[in-house]
C-alpha cells in the first residue's frame, strides 16, 4: 500500500478565496498588527516571515511589533491594550512561542475580542461549548483547519478508532494546547467515535497506534512514530513543524532555511497508511488559510461596526 499524500495548499485554497474576496468585495486592506515576543525559538523568525508574506499577498498590511526576551509580561500587555484602543489595527495575532515567564493564555484573552483571530480569546472558545444561542464568530483554527482536511479526503470517522498523539509537558505548561487537543478536536470527532489521548513517552503507545483508524500527531520530537505501529489503512494525520537542521536557501547561499521533519516517519507512514498529511506542506498552509479568512471577516465585521449611521467610514 502507497499513502496518499495530502495536498495542504488544495486543502487551503477555499480559505484563501473566501479571504481575498471578502477584502474585495468590502474595499479594505486591512491593518494586522504582528506580535513577535523574542523567544529563542529557531522557528519564530521563519513563521514571522511566513505569515507576513502570506497575509500581505491576501490583501492585508502587516504591521511587526518585535519585543526582547527580556521584555516582562506586563510590557506585552501594555502594547496589546495599546493596539486594543489603536482604530487603525483591525487585527491582533501574537506569534507564538513566548518566553517562558510570559503567560500565553493571559495575552490571548487580553486581545479585543473584536481583532482577535485564532478564536482562542475565552468569549470566541466558550461559544464553542454546546449551550447557549450565541454563534462562533471566531472558529478555532486547529479544529477549522481538522475539518477541512478530513471534509477533503472524505474519510468516514463515526466509529472511527482514534488515537491523538500529543506531548505531555507541552499541555501541563500551554493551556491553549490544553484547551485545543483536549476540547477543539472534540468539535470534529464525531459522538460514535473512541478517541483517546496518549502521551507520545507512553510505554503502550505502539499498542494504541496499532489499533487506530485515524492517528493525529502533535509532539514536539521528530520521527516518533514508526511505520510498524500503524494500522494497513489508517490515516494518519502530522500536525507540528520540528526543527531538525538547516540548508542553504534555494536561492539566497548567503541564507539558511530550516529542514523541518514532523512527529511521524513519513517514509515508514507513507508505506502502510492510506491516507497521510506530512510536515511540511501538510497542516501549516491550511492553519495560515484559516486564519487568513478569520483575520478578514473580522475586520469587515469591526469596520462595519464602526460606521456612523449615514455615514461613511
Amino acid at each position: 500500500m502507497t499513502a496518499r499524500i495530502i495536498d495542504g495548499r488544495a486543502v487551503a485554497q477555499p480559505f484563501v478565496d473566501r479571504a481575498t474576496r471578502t477584502l474585495r468585495e468590502a474595499g479594505i486592506a486591512p491593518d494586522l498588527s504582528l506580535i513577535v515576543v523574542e523567544s529563542g525559538a529557531p522557528l519564530l523568525d521563519t513563521n514571522f516571515r511566513l505569515h507576513a508574506r502570506f497575509l500581505e499577498r491576501v490583501g492585508f498590511v502587516v504591521r511587526e511589533h518585535r519585543l526582547p526576551e527580556t521584555s516582562s509580561e506586563e510590557e506585552v500587555l501594555a502594547l496589546i491594550e495599546r493596539l486594543n484602543g489603536d482604530d487603525s489595527c483591525d487585527a491582533i495575532l501574537v506569534l507564538v512561542p513566548v518566553p517562558p515567564h510570559v503567560r500565553v493564555n493571559s495575552l490571548f484573552a487580553a486581545i479585543d475580542p473584536a481583532k482577535e483571530i485564532e478564536g482562542l480569546h475565552p468569549d470566541h472558545a466558550a461559544r464553542m461549548l454546546p449551550v447557549g444561542t450565541q454563534p462562533v464568530e471566531r472558529p478555532m483554527m486547529v479544529p477549522t483547519a481538522l475539518r477541512a482536511m478530513l471534509d477533503h479526503i472524505g474519510v468516514d470517522l463515526e466509529r472511527a478508532v482514534i488515537v491523538e498523539v500529543v506531548d505531555l509537558d507541552l499541555m501541563r505548561h500551554n493551556t491553549i494546547a490544553n484547551l485545543v487537543a483536549r476540547y477543539g478536536v472534540m468539535q470534529v470527532w464525531p459522538v460514535g467515535a473512541a478517541l483517546t489521548i496518549v502521551d507520545w513517552a507512553h510505554p503502550r503507545l505502539a499498542e494504541f497506534c496499532a489499533a487506530a483508524d485515524v492517528i493525529a500527531v502533535s509532539v514536539t520530537e521528530p520521527g516518533v512514530i514508526r511505520g510498524e505501529w500503524i494500522k494497513p489503512g489508517a490515516t494518519v494525520l502530522d500536525f507540528n513543524a520540528i526543527v531538525v537542521g538547516s540548508r542553504p536557501h534555494p536561492t539566497d547561499p548567503t541564507r539558511s532555511v530550516p529542514v523541518l521533519r514532523g512527529g511521524v516517519r513519513a517514509d515508514e507512514a507513507a508505506a502502510v497508511a492510506a491516507w497521510l498529511c506530512t510536515v511540511p506542506g501538510g497542516f501549516g498552509p491550511v492553519m495560515l488559510a484559516v486564519l487568513a479568512a478569520n483575520a478578514a471577516d473580522a475586520a469587515v465585521a469591526r469596520r462595519s461596526a464602526l460606521v456612523p449611521v449615514g455615514g461613511v467610514r
